[in-house]
């Protein structure tokens, strides 16, 4: 108790000094506590955002490497799973594609399929429709990014439920609860599989006119169903293809990802690339305003200590008197150097409160201002390398647009470590000062 009141009371006596030596501190803790207020909160966003979306990975033909290959041949649907349980994704997505003839109904620039007629002639019949299903819950980009949404009805939930487009609907005079069948385009296996129409989806694209009318690539002709209803028509053993979507934990992890998939089965010529681009405009911002803070903070503290210890050795040589006659009174050294210690904390508790009260105000400010400017920086970058979005705006629902900055657990914690670390800066010099010389030698040198 005595050394906290001696303590309060040179406060007191050394007005000037401590209030300069406050100010210092508080300049010192503030900066801190406003970079690592706004890193964890980056921080916390970023790993949030790889937890949720990973990485995207998709498999590529080496045309170089494919030329000393006589056969080439996309990775089955087997080796595709089996590279799926890779501890380094985050998640897979599947799709699968199968080009399908309309039964007694007709295709959107097409004609009727149906009936002896058409089974005459030619080894398989014309595909006029396409049934593409997705083991994404978002049923497929389309209508995540608002090119496609449900017009009637609801997405499909049960098993060989499917939706339509409004056109196709409107041309054959289906509604929600119908039923239609499709069958296999080859004539001596039709393989028919019938569907539930439980929703129709509108398109929101505008019309392309390619000069040519394909039924089988008209978007109006897609039939959208779950991966496991297309998995089980019979006809998808014969024709259907399945195409896999890997999303990485963290798109360093690709090299790896890549050997493990070889060792799976994955053939020399195909190749493993993350979509570096969508990743970087999404993540890249806030990352980047992780590196200008932690920057600025490692300077804080560099500057910011010397700074301290500079003044402590200034203050320790005015006070030079008074700690040799406390000496020589018979204080112990201990004692002295515990009475400099509390001088230190409680200039540093005072700072540290103010600080960390102000810290939650300027650091949201600051956060956002940082923010627009890596996003700029970004879309410049972007620009300027000639990356062009395939659908104006799909990644917009991701993008980081803002940071909500709070001050956590985690941050108080932090920031309450390095005040301790700059409480032991500045008393280190007047530490040494009184372990090195005796009672004597210090007062002989006041004279």
């Amino acid at each position: 108790m005595y050394l906290l009141k001696n303590a309060l009371k040179n406060l007191s006596r050394n007005k000037g000094r401590n209030i300069l030596i406050g100010l210092i501190t508080l300049a010192i803790i503030l900066a801190v506590s406003v970079s690592i207020v706004i890193n964890t909160t980056v921080d916390s966003i970023t790993k949030d955002y790889k937890s949720r979306f990973g990485a995207e990975v998709t498999l590529f033909l080496d045309t170089e490497t494919a030329k000393q290959h006589t056969d080439i041949q996309y990775p089955t649907a087997q080796q595709q799973m089996e590279i799926a349980k890779s501890g380094l994704l985050q998640k897979t997505d599947y799709a699968s594609t199968l080009s399908v003839a309309l039964q007694d109904l007709e295709a959107i620039g097409g004609t009727m399929v149906g009936g002896s007629a058409d089974l005459s002639g030619a080894d398989d019949i014309s595909p006029g429709a396409r049934v593409k299903a997705t083991s994404n819950p978002n049923i497929s980009e389309d209508f995540a990014n608002g090119s496609r949404s449900i017009a009637e009805g609801r997405a499909f939930k049960e098993p060989n439920e499917c939706l339509i487009s409004e056109e196709l609907a409107k041309l054959n005079g289906l509604s929600v609860g119908d039923q239609i069948t499709v069958t296999n385009t080859m004539k001596d296996a039709l393989m028919p599989h019938t569907f539930t129409v439980c929703g129709i989806y509108r398109d929101n694209l505008p019309e392309e006119n390619t000069g040519f009318n394909v039924p089988q690539l008209n978007r109006g002709n897609e039939i959208l169903t779950d991966l496991d209803t297309a998995l089980g028509m019979e006809m998808y053993g014969a024709r259907g293809v399945l195409n896999a979507t890997y999303f990485l934990k963290d798109p360093g992890m690709l090299e790896a990802f890549q050997r493990e998939a070889a060792e799976k089965g994955l053939a020399p010529y195909y190749r493993a690339t993350t979509d570096e681009d969508a990743y970087n405009k999404i993540v890249g911002p806030v990352e980047g305003i992780s590196k200008i803070v932690t920057i600025f903070l490692v300077m804080v503290l560099i500057f910011g200590g010397v700074i301290l210890l500079f003044l402590s050795v200034m203050a320790v040589r005015e006070r030079g008197y008074e700690i040799g006659v406390l000496r020589a009174m018979g204080m112990k050294r201990g004692k002295v150097i515990v009475g400099m210690i509390c001088e230190s904390l409680m200039i540093a508790l005072l700072c540290l409160t103010i600080g960390l009260a102000l810290s939650t105000t300027l650091s949201q400010p600051i956060a956002d201002t940082l923010l627009q400017d890596q996003t700029r920086i970004a879309e410049e970058q972007r620009q300027n390398s000639g990356t062009m979005e395939l659908i104006p705006g799909a990644q917009e629902k991701n993008t980081i647009s803002e940071i909500s900055v709070r001050l956590t657990p985690q941050a108080i914690g932090q920031i309450g470590g390095l005040a301790l670390v700059l409480v032991l800066i500045s008393s280190s010099a007047g530490i040494l000062y009184i372990t090195r010389f005796e009672p004597m030698k210090i007062l002989s040198e006041r004279g």
